[in-house]
């Protein structure tokens, strides 16, 4: 009986010698890193072909949101200046002004989300310019709720016609599934300045300051003057609402210095796919 024990108690050893050895401590302590860095290997080598469309989409979405939550100046400010000095200024209070090359010194009011989103995105640097200031940068809705990014360039004008040099661009925003637009030529401008007209009433809009109350409305102060024989001054308040066709009705609010209508026959700007050449608006139709 004791013999038997004893063969038996060897049978059992040799068994345990062949079973199966448990994995390294090392290996136990950081399986869930292990296995996490697989992973991601494993996708970086099926991203890796795709790095250049998968930077332009993270770059597109962020800019686009950065755009839709730029947060306009209070109280509006003059989008052109001419007087360095002045530049100098306002950019020590983090106003975003650009130097455009002209023939004469001149910076213009045109945020960085502006400028980062006209690279990525064909539709607005297919339609707006570099050349010209911005007026108006944000997220705005329509009066059913639908939110819309909402860019407005161009301040110059005249009495009559304030809206002659205005271009705008509606846009539904993005989600992360959604496709990225499609290429298209630049819209680079010239930098040129208009030529002053000595029987004109030159206008400019200050940038528009968003409605707290109305989400679908903006706000623009106008300011007008001659620029030789009698001198005269004068200027109001416009009103922008963006419309439920993407299109921006203005309005105009009141009007002090200067009789006559300073909007004229102009009185909307199409945001969106409905070209404006006809209207003596700069512009071009886009894909949405």
């Amino acid at each position: 009986m004791r013999q038997q024990r004893t063969l038996l108690s060897t049978h059992s050893a040799l068994t345990l010698d062949y079973a199966k050895r448990p994995p390294a401590w090392w290996i136990r302590r950081h399986r869930s890193k292990l296995i996490s860095g697989v992973l991601c290997i494993a996708i970086l080598s099926v991203a890796y072909p795709f790095r250049d469309s998968i930077r332009n989409r993270a770059l597109w979405l962020y800019w686009s949101h950065r755009a839709a939550t730029h947060v306009m100046p209070t109280p509006s400010i003059r989008p052109i200046l001419t007087d360095p000095a002045e530049v100098a200024t306002a950019r020590s209070t983090g106003l975003e002004y650009v130097q455009v090359q002209t023939s004469s010194y001149s910076a213009r009011y045109q945020p960085s989300a502006f400028l980062h989103l006209f690279q990525f995105d064909a539709r607005v640097s297919s339609t707006l310019s570099t050349t010209q200031a911005v007026v108006f940068l944000g997220q705005r809705h329509w009066p059913d709720g639908a939110p819309r990014l909402v860019i407005i360039t161009g301040s110059s004008g005249r009495w009559g016609h304030a809206l002659e040099h205005s271009s705008a661009l509606v846009l539904p925003l993005r989600g992360l599934f959604d496709p990225l637009p499609p290429d298209g030529p630049r819209s680079m401008g010239c930098g040129t300045q208009n030529i002053p007209d000595p029987e004109s009433i030159w206008t400019e809009l200050k940038t528009g300051v968003p409605d707290p109350t109305d989400s679908s409305l903006i706000s623009f102060e106008v300011t007008a003057r001659t620029t030789s024989g009698a001198r005269r001054t004068g200027g109001g308040v416009l009103y922008a609402r963006l419309q439920d066709d993407d299109s921006i009705l203005f309005s105009v609010r009141s009007s002090y210095g200067i009789e006559g209508d300073m909007l004229g026959e102009i009185t909307s700007l199409q945001g969106a796919s409905v070209p404006m050449e006809s209207r003596g608006l700069r512009s071009a139709p886009i894909s949405r």
